[in-house]
């Protein structure tokens, strides 16, 4: 309960998403229950972030993808 709420407040905070840019995240939570607080109430499995900004939501999958090869 506390990580979920955690994850609510962070992305509340972090609200407005990239767009367009090819970075590569310096953070990935996946394998997560992600609640985006959008007007559809989403739940999603992973979440990418970059300069203190959500780079993207969906499937593990998906956000994996965008890992910097170059971090451990």
């Amino acid at each position: 309960m506390k990580l979920s709420f955690k994850i609510a407040v962070l992305l509340l905070i972090i609200s407005f998403p990239i767009f367009g840019q090819n970075k590569k995240a310096a953070l990935i939570v996946h394998h997560a229950v992600i609640h985006t607080l959008d007007n559809k109430n989403t739940i999603v499995e992973a979440m990418a972030v970059a300069d203190g900004r959500i780079l993207k939501t969906g499937k593990n999958s998906e956000i994996l993808k965008l890992k910097d090869k170059k971090q451990p």
